[in-house]
């Protein structure tokens, strides 16, 4: 359910029964954008997205039309409506996602983390959400393949964390990474920066979304 008490409207979606819109049946209109240029982006704000993603994120801002931020949960109403096209969040919790996925999926969109996993309790925290298959698709690829993209950076995580030579992937580290730049963890958030081609982080035991 997502509920808009304000403007008596209350969005229902259950998984094989479709979504409704104040007890009226809803789909997403088949002329929406097709391409990442001509569709609209959304998200809540600018700083839920921190380091590595922030660059993702910032690259997807720049392959869609424009960018809104606010709305919270509003916006997947209005994408289940078609006049939001793509959103793409980070920092989220289960209890911020798990109600929209029946309402988006049942109206004809698609919602997953940015890995393009189905969300559930142990998702990582990040929603990428679009109005159709292919919109989402392009979205992903972005997210993950780009030259600043999440796909890259774990590569690089999991040969450190195997043993492999860290020169090796200090030598991958993007060519226009930032003298210093976000960097989120397990813990918080805090500073990296990027001396003589390594990468050192420090970290503060907080967070956005808490």
């Amino acid at each position: 359910i997502i509920d808009q008490p304000i403007s008596g409207e209350r969005w229902i979606g259950v998984h094989g029964r479709g979504s409704t819109l104040n007890g009226k049946p809803i789909k997403i209109p088949e002329d929406v954008p097709t391409k990442l240029s001509a569709a609209n982006l959304h998200a809540t704000t600018p700083e839920m997205f921190t380091g590595i993603e922030r660059m993702a994120f910032e690259e997807l801002q720049t392959a869609c039309k424009y960018t809104s931020f606010g709305s919270d949960c509003y916006a997947y109403a209005l994408l289940a409506m078609g006049h939001v096209h793509v959103i793409c969040e980070a920092d989220m919790q289960p209890w911020d996602y798990t109600a929209l996925v029946p309402v988006i999926e049942e109206a004809g969109g698609v919602i997953t983390d940015w890995r393009g996993e189905q969300l559930g309790l142990e998702s990582d925290g990040t929603v990428l959400a679009a109005v159709s298959a292919d919109l989402h698709r392009q979205a992903l690829e972005l997210l993950q393949y780009s030259p600043r993209g999440l796909l890259l950076l774990r590569e690089r995580e999991e040969r450190a964390g195997s043993g492999d030579d860290l020169n090796d992937v200090n030598d991958e580290l993007p060519s226009d990474l930032p003298t210093a730049v976000g960097a989120s963890s397990m813990t918080g958030f805090g500073t990296a920066m990027q001396t003589s081609g390594s990468l050192s982080v420090k970290v503060e035991i907080r967070t956005i979304n808490s």
